[in-house]
């Protein structure tokens, strides 16, 4: 296996740049690779020359290893240096993962130089390496050194900025939120910071939930001359709203009584959904609220009549919002006085239960359910426990609205089929913009049978099903046992001042489809970036996966031709070799299917963005030839 990992600066003493990085599985091959002889005196040496501008040739488009059907990038391991060559790696948080492909994380370090005033960081990979973010006892937060970070993962959005909480050493356990890219740290929010009437000072918050624009949203507890609890936002600017106070009327009557419990999540339009309960008089009854500014909109209420089906009791503790405003919750609801379980989304036009029951090879009546989340088609991703046993089976599923589809059922096989699914892990469930769902799950050998290990898995609504990694696979040369991915759900293991609302920037999930986790083996652990493997590339006529120059053999053997060269464009003298599939060969020079070439062969860059083949490439078959020809006329 072939695992190419991210390089970090040269830590000894004296060197500068980035290192080479480590490359496994490639032992055989010298890296600095002797110059072949300029003047072969035999065929063998003749053939060696060749070899040699092969081998060169094949460098150029080296791909990453292949875990499941994609490719697998270590991005770091236990036991390496730090970027800053202070100390080096020995545990990590689960990693954050951002559309652009960046993973953040917070790791404890040994061997560092202020010892445990300095062992912990956070960090932010990136096409050049591994960025030190913040750092404990060296990085400085609203005037102070940082002591210590929050126990739980980061986040980062599409922007690179991390977002995380520490305290400082003047104030222990009175956490800052921040935003970083490796510059100095923008704080946001930290306890004993004053309310925006300026009458009260922040107690406790929820960790706060960041769109790509740097709005955040949290839930506070403010003490003072008028204590108050409420849910509230913050611009990059750094103006603070009160965006709902508990105490306020609710929109359809009654009192918020409380958002105590509310873990607000945001969207890009700056909308915040949150779940609240509301005493109408009568009863206290759960309520569905989105925040349009400092407008309540109250989306669903305990008791609502939706035709045939009633709201009985809004179990979610949370609610998803997409890019338009809809949400999405789970209740229980009476219809034809039975009572049941599903999943609503609310939308423009109302309110709609778009889980009818029974779901897709449902073993029995559902016990409970779990939201995920809701991306911007309004799909909505969900898990359901079927009552039963005293180890209920559960399913994860994918709705759009119409149908819900089974994604993985608990006691049946993996997609591998040498493993069963034993049980899923809410926390590591997240769905992204392309309908696409990611998951942790515990293995068996046998269906309903004892633990035997952990697997990570990615579901496509165009493909199915996939295993990603799983424990016993081999990486960086090493035997996986144990695996961890963050989903987009909150986490209760957390205390009420650093809990983390569902978000999609806390998830190791993207929407391209490329997933970041921690994995451990016998020598330590490691964070790792699993991408998918892209379609056919354009201009790769020997379907080998990489345009090169043989490719240009093909289709230099063909020109004029009337026939289909694979991977062509469509659109281009389609069933006739042309000069116009050459220029789509040298505009794709060099790509793979892991390259960024993409599925499509509709749309190609342009030549001036794209590199001609290497000059030294050819200069080298160039320099080969020419020596060949030359000892032939000696």
């Amino acid at each position: 296996m072939n695992l190419r990992i991210l390089p970090m600066r040269d830590p000894r003493p004296g060197a500068s740049g980035l290192g080479t990085g480590i490359r496994h599985g490639r032992s055989g091959l010298d890296p600095r690779p002797r110059p072949p002889e300029l003047c072969p005196r035999s065929p063998a040496r003749i053939g060696r020359a060749l070899w040699v501008v092969g081998l060169l040739v094949g460098l150029l488009v080296l791909p990453a290893a292949a875990v499941g059907s994609g490719q697998t990038e270590v991005i770091v391991l236990f036991g390496t240096a730090s970027p800053d060559t202070n100390g080096v790696f020995t545990t990590f948080t689960q990693p954050a993962l951002s559309d652009g492909g960046q993973v953040a994380f917070v790791s404890m370090l040994s061997a560092t130089l202020g010892e445990l005033s300095d062992n912990a960081a956070l960090y932010r990979s990136g096409a050049a390496g591994l960025t030190v973010v913040a750092r404990k006892g060296v990085t400085m937060l609203d005037g102070d050194l940082i002591n210590n970070f929050v126990n739980n993962s980061p986040s980062i959005n599409n922007a690179g900025f991390v977002s995380h909480s520490a305290d400082r050493a003047s104030a222990p356990l009175k956490y800052v939120s921040f935003l970083g890219d490796g510059g100095a740290p923008n704080s946001f929010l930290h306890v004993d910071s004053a309310s925006p009437s300026g009458n009260n000072q922040l107690v406790s918050h929820s960790t706060p939930v960041i769109n790509n624009a740097g709005v955040a949203a949290y839930r506070a507890v403010y003490g003072g001359v008028s204590p108050e609890t409420g849910i509230y936002s913050r611009t990059s600017g750094g103006t603070t709203t009160l965006r709902l106070l508990q105490g306020v009327d609710a929109p359809r009557g009654g009192t918020v009584l409380s958002i105590i419990g509310s873990l607000p999540t945001l969207n890009e339009i700056d909308q915040i959904a949150l779940i609240a309960s509301v005493d109408d008089g009568q009863f206290t009854r759960k309520s569905v609220m989105r925040l349009d500014g400092t407008t309540i909109n109250e989306l669903a209420r305990d008791g609502d009549v939706l035709g045939s089906v009633t709201v009985a009791n809004i179990s979610s503790l949370t609610v998803p919002i997409n890019g338009s405003g809809q949400t999405a919750f789970a209740a229980t609801y009476l219809q034809q006085s039975t009572t049941l379980r599903g999943v609503f989304r609310t939308s423009s036009s109302g309110v709609s239960l778009v889980t009818p029951t029974p779901l897709p090879q449902a073993p029995a009546a559902i016990g409970s359910l779990h939201v995920v989340d809701i991306n911007n088609v309004g799909k909505v991703a969900f898990s359901a426990d079927f009552i039963g046993g005293s180890d209920p089976v559960t399913g994860v599923y994918l709705t759009d609205g119409v149908s819900p589809t089974l994604v993985a059922l608990e006691d049946t096989a993996t997609p591998e089929g040498n493993k069963y699914f034993r049980r899923f892990l809410n926390e590591s469930i997240s769905l992204n913009q392309n309908g696409q769902v990611a998951f942790l799950a515990e293995l068996s050998d046998t269906p309903n049978g004892p633990f035997s290990g952990r697997g990570i898995f990615r579901y496509d609504p165009a493909s199915g099903l996939e295993q990603v990694i799983r424990t016993g696979n081999m990486l960086s040369g090493s035997t996986v046992t144990g695996l961890g991915l963050t989903g987009t759900t909150y986490r209760l293991s957390q205390t009420m001042e650093v809990i983390e609302s569902p978000d999609f920037d806390f998830s190791g999930f993207n929407n391209p489809g490329q997933i970041a986790f921690n994995f451990s083996y016998a020598g330590g652990t490691g964070i790792a970036l699993w991408s998918p493997t892209a379609g056919p590339v354009p201009g790769d006529y020997n379907q080998n996966g990489v345009v090169d120059a043989a490719d240009y053999t093909v289709w230099r053997n063909h020109l004029g031709q009337t026939m289909t060269l694979p991977n062509e464009d469509p659109d281009t003298t389609p069933g006739l070799v042309t000069e116009e599939d050459y220029q789509l060969w040298k505009s794709r020079f060099g790509q793979t299917a892991g390259s960024g070439a993409g599925s499509s062969l509709s749309t190609f860059p342009s030549a001036a963005t794209v590199p001609e083949p290497t000059t030294w490439l050819l200069l080298a078959v160039a320099g080969v030839t020419l020596t060949i020809c030359r000892r032939r006329k000696r």
